[in-house]
């Protein structure tokens, strides 16, 4: 081999033939040397290519197959400036990392012999000339028969165009493509070439049988029997095309025929219709006189009623203007007075947002004192460890003067004292680094510690606050919770407050009481509630228009409190109930808005509810003819004082006593029990939970407080060692110096002081002014923010109280409001009845107006003949209507009867062609058929010298399912024969590639077509090398390239599929092989003949000569 240039970086590229006593010489071989560089891109001629020998490369026999690759030349294409590689007859492999350019040789087979860049995955021919090269060039030599060789070359040029080559003749591109299909070069077909690039699409293509057996055919199937199984599609496709005009002509004879016996029929019925249109026209005539007259009358009467109606509308009208004047001059007074409250209300809330934005910057200023606060502090502190620095190192420097001037020759034993010293350094050193350890550990625990407090804390604050508990409690896709967010983030929308849903809003100090509120109000459980009418109005008009309101628009329920009055305590003695068991209110039980209960009251009577003991329960059928119990209201009806609302017993139901309306009015108890579903919708402030939470809290936060003391512990030892290592150090220190003498003592003198001049030219204090002005400046600021915040808490006080009078100004309005409202509502109702008539009687009188006109429109000029034959007809519209509805009867029984005789004529004539064109299309039918199944027969069964399409599959699938069977799978290739009905369906006829790997469990332990959901991509990978084996045997192709199919193989199956490729490959008069890896098991080439052609490419900036490769035995079998 020759080491080859590629880019900046070099390549190595070295060939070989395995042989029992080592590697066979190199033939990878280079136009010019390294130092050449890019010199002409040209370069001098290359040698001639060996002669293929034949099985063992020794023997000289000619290559097996015509068209077999003698020689690949590459000259600046891509990577390669010029290479040169001769490959066997048989079995080629090309190995080396990714990214040295294996898959680049296959390029060059693909594009040298006409090959579409589609094939390899590529959109631009240019791309594949070498980076600073104006052109490529790819050269082939393939094998003829009788030794010949056919050289093509072609020369990519910069511009896109191509130049191409035969024998030194120039060509055009479609010789080359001639040449290659002349010589059974598939480059398209995947079972013949198949680059890195298409293994996927190889793999997805076995997953669509059509397809599959259509590339079968053209890789081992002679050209006749894939235009056989075309001719067959065509056929099958004519063949319906015949067999639906045979049908639509017989449909249309029978049409026909059905046709000539109805038109045949209607010529009879053609003059009996003519003598009864005649009789119809006269009547018909007379009939607009007849409605003239009768219509003139009915239009008199009509205007008369019509003038009666119109002034008593006007009177109506004028008694409802008159109201609404009155009613819209209160409306506006309302809607000043709610203006004021909302500017009000508005003034308050913006006082108390301005006195949040004033906490939140004080918060920031506060946090800004502390800053400078702590600055301050880190000044004085520095001054302090300055001044204990310099004390340090004025000692240092006397305690260097002393010792040098004590200073003497080093005792003997110096080092030893040195390395006892250094030892101890070092063990102090080792507990140091493992104290840190687990104060890290420690730490660690700490943070985790701290973590989960954080935690319980915000599951604390979740759970005292019940509303937002009960709100995360409906989930992230329940309607009410969307709505609430919804409402939240759009508060601005409304005047006033939005409350709801209702079990939202309400609050209880235990379960127990949650359970009987939610089963008093149980339906109104998901209402909103609203204070005024715009807001309900603004609400629903919402729900129409804002996409997340409209979808839930169902779920919703809107109640407007502004029309429910404030609730009160009823009439009634609560003490004289206790001897029956009564406890008190329900409502007394229950906090919520005062719009939101109010709201409840109105809606069912939650004020009236009372709750009551076990007593109640057990004696409620005998409380019901009490007479001490029983109340009459003001309409006579019977109420019952414990139980007529309801009287609820804590953790048993809810006892309800009714009187019938008619009658006796008698009376009937029941018993219900509380509703399951609704126990949790009112759930008291903290909830089940809140006990747990804190239990854990506090067990978290004493096991924090245990871990802080072992931390401080290890803290304090990990300070003491601290201090034996800086005495350690010292020592060892100390010793060196000892050791040295005066001369290194004096040098850390000089040092010394030194250090000491340069801390004593510091000067922390500098920044101390400007800092303590800063702080000044903030603690101002934060008392002038104390002045404000008093300024608009007394302006929020004052909004609060003007706007609390103007509701009670309100309040008082609202009464005179809604019964003037009530009036105008019925003098409108009144005025709109009357209008509706005035207008119901002018409709009236324009349609008779109009029907008038038009009958009048309608009366032609009558003859004589015609005024003395309508003498006999009838003058009433009723008794002539009757007589042209039985005419028409007549002529509807008749029937539509034109004069069709023409038509007739043409039935009959259209009739007989139909009955030759049928006969004819039967006899074409059953030629087609027999067309079809001979060229069936001869395609699947074949003839004396070609064996059928059947014969092939089987010769596949025995050699497939056999390799499959001694790799201990299950595998089998086989045809399917599509039908439609009876029919063969030859369009779906398909090729299944059906496998079973050891693992049973995958696609339920039966064979199963190959995919890519079932199979992973090594057990793909097998199946399709498998495959293309079992297809070598029946294969015409001169060569056949896989580049890369052993990838996401394990190494059982990878040795097994090698061994085979070696085994069907290195026999006689077998295809030439080219096998493109990255990498190969050890040892798996060691058992081999010198059958095998084995190329090594490597990449790097340092590449040997082919011969120091042999030398140093580098390519020798393992």
């Amino acid at each position: 081999g020759k080491s080859l240039r590629r880019g900046r970086e070099g390549s190595f590229c070295s060939q070989g033939r395995m042989a029992p006593t080592g590697l066979g010489a190199g033939a990878a071989k280079r136009s010019r040397d390294s130092a050449g560089g890019d010199e002409g891109a040209g370069g001098s001629e290359p040698s001639p290519p060996k002669r293929h020998a034949g099985e063992g490369g020794g023997k000289g026999a000619e290559a097996p197959f015509k068209a077999t690759i003698a020689k690949i030349r590459m000259r600046d294409f891509l990577a390669y400036d010029d290479v040169e590689l001769e490959p066997g007859p048989q079995l080629n492999l090309i190995v080396g990392p990714n990214g040295s350019g294996k898959s680049t040789i296959v390029a060059a087979i693909c594009l040298g012999l006409g090959g579409s860049i589609k094939i390899i995955d590529r959109s631009n021919e240019t791309g594949f000339i070498r980076r600073g090269q104006s052109k490529g060039t790819v050269e082939i030599w393939l094998h003829q028969r009788g030794g010949e060789l056919m050289h093509i070359k072609r020369e990519i040029n910069s511009s896109g165009g191509s130049n191409w080559f035969m024998n030194g003749k120039p060509k055009k591109h479609v010789d080359i493509t001639k040449f290659t299909h002349d010589n059974n070069i598939m480059l398209d077909n995947l079972c013949h070439f198949m680059p890195q690039e298409k293994v996927q699409i190889f793999s997805e293509t076995a997953g669509k049988p059509e397809e599959m057996l259509e590339q079968v055919q053209k890789a081992v199937c002679p050209e006749s029997m894939l235009k056989m199984h075309q001719e067959l599609k065509d056929l099958q496709k004519k063949g319906s095309t015949i067999e639906s005009d045979h049908q639509a002509a017989t449909k249309l004879l029978k049409e026909q025929q059905a046709k000539e016996v109805l038109l045949a029929d209607e010529m009879q019925r053609f003059e009996q219709l003519c003598e009864l249109e005649e009789k119809l026209r006269l009547r018909e005539k007379k009939m607009p006189w007849v409605k003239k007259f009768h219509l003139k009358e009915k239009w008199k009467v009509a205007k008369n009623e019509l003038a009666i109606a119109q002034k008593e509308s006007e009177t109506r009208r004028s008694a409802y203007s008159a109201r609404s004047e009155e009613l819209k001059e209160k409306e506006q007074i309302e809607k000043r007075a709610k203006d004021d409250i909302g500017k009000f209300h508005r003034a308050a809330e913006n006082a108390a947002q301005e006195i949040a934005d004033i906490e939140n910057r004080d918060q920031e200023l506060c946090e800004s004192e502390r800053e400078f606060n702590q600055s301050l502090k880190d000044i004085d502190k520095k001054v302090k460890e300055q001044q204990i620095k310099i004390a340090k190192k004025e000692s240092e420097c006397e305690q260097l003067r002393e010792k040098l001037a004590k200073a003497g020759p080093p005792p003997k034993d110096i080092d030893k004292k040195i390395k006892d010293a250094a030892d101890v350094c070092k063990k102090v050193n080792d507990g140091l680094n493992k104290v840190k350890d687990e104060l890290r550990a420690k730490e660690d625990s700490c943070k985790q510690l701290q973590n989960e407090m954080t935690h319980m804390q915000k599951k604390l604050n979740s759970h005292r606050d019940p509303r937002q508990l009960r709100l995360q409690a409906l989930g992230p896709t329940n309607p009410l919770k969307i709505v609430r967010n919804w409402l939240d983030e759009n508060t601005g929308q409304f005047a006033g407050t939005v409350w709801g849903p209702i079990s939202l809003e309400l609050e209880v100090d235990n379960m127990t009481d949650g359970e009987m509120v939610a089963s008093a109000i149980n339906k109104h459980l998901n209402n909103f509630v609203v204070e005024s009418r715009k807001d309900f109005d603004r609400m629903h008009q919402l729900m129409d228009q804002e996409p997340k309101l409209r979808q839930y628009k169902r779920n919703i329920d809107i109640i407007d409190a502004s029309n429910c009055p404030a609730w009160i305590y009823p009439d009634e003695d609560i003490r004289q109930l206790k001897s029956y068991g009564v406890e008190g209110y329900l409502i007394d039980r229950v906090k919520g808005p005062k719009p939101v209960i109010n709201a409840l009251c109105e809606l069912v009577q939650f004020q009236r509810m009372l709750v009551g003991t076990k007593k109640v329960w057990d004696e409620c059928f005998g409380l019901v003819d009490r007479p001490e119990l029983i109340k009459k209201g003001t309409d006579n009806k019977k109420r019952h004082r414990v139980c007529g609302a309801g009287c609820f017993v804590p953790q048993t139901g809810r006892v309800v006593i009714q009187y019938s309306f008619y009658g006796e009015q008698r009376g009937n108890a029941s018993q219900q029990g509380f509703y399951d579903a609704d126990k949790s919708r009112i759930a008291p402030s903290g909830g089940q939970d809140k006990d747990e939470f804190e239990r854990r809290f506090k067990d978290a936060e004493e096991r924090l407080n245990v871990a802080n003391e072992e931390k401080k512990q290890i803290q304090v030892k990990e300070k003491e060692l601290n201090q034996e290592k800086s005495r350690s150090v010292e020592r060892v220190q100390q010793l060196k110096e000892e050791r040295q003498g005066s001369s290194a003592i004096q040098a850390k003198l000089k040092l010394t002081e030194k250090m000491l001049k340069e801390e004593k030219d510091k000067d922390h204090t500098k920044d101390r002014p400007i800092l303590t002005k800063k702080r000044d400046n903030v603690i101002n600021q934060r008392m002038s923010n104390v002045a404000k915040v008093v300024v608009l808490a007394k302006k929020s006080f004052s909004a609060r109280k003007e706007g609390l009078v103007c509701e009670l100004k309100v309040m008082t309005m609202l009464s005179d409001v809604q019964r003037i409202r009530q009036e105008c509502s019925e003098l409108r109702a009144k005025f709109k009845e009357a209008e509706e008539e005035a207008q119901r009687l002018l409709r009236a009188a324009e349609i008779l107006k109009r029907d008038l006109d038009e009958a009048a429109s309608k009366c032609d000029t009558l003859t004589e003949e015609e005024k003395e034959i309508f003498r006999s007809f009838p003058d009433e519209i009723e008794e002539l209507e009757k007589e042209i509805s039985l005419i028409r009867e007549d002529i509807g029984r008749l029937g539509v009867a034109n004069n069709r005789l023409r038509e007739l004529e043409q039935c009959r004539a259209q009739i007989k062609e139909l009955q030759e064109k049928v006969g004819d299309g039967a006899d074409v039918m059953n030629i087609h058929r027999e067309k079809m199944q001979a060229i069936k027969t001869k395609w699947l069964d074949g003839d004396e010298g070609q064996p059928g399409l059947r014969k092939i599959i089987e010769t596949v699938d025995q050699a497939f399912s056999q390799m499959f069977q001694e790799m201990g799978n299950t595998g089998q290739v086989k045809l399917k024969e599509a039908k439609i009905g009876e029919e063969d369906d030859f369009i779906h006829y398909s090729l299944e590639i059906l496998v079973m790997f050891r693992n049973a469990d995958i696609g339920g332990g039966k064979m199963n077509q190959l995919n890519g959901k079932l199979h992973s991509g090594g057990e793909r990978s097998v199946t399709i090398m498998l495959f293309l084996i079992a297809l070598q045997q029946m294969t015409q192709c001169p060569f056949r390239v896989v580049d890369e199919i052993n990838q996401g193989m394990d190494i059982h199956n990878e040795k097994w599929v090698f061994d085979y490729v070696v085994e069907h490959n290195c026999k006689k008069h077998k295809s030439q092989f080219f096998l493109i890896t990255p990498k190969l098991q050890a040892n798996l080439l060691q058992e081999m003949k010198d059958h095998i052609t084995v190329f090594c490419i490597f990449k790097g900036q340092h590449m040997l000569s082919s011969g120091d490769w042999v030398k140093h035995g580098m390519l020798a079998p393992a």
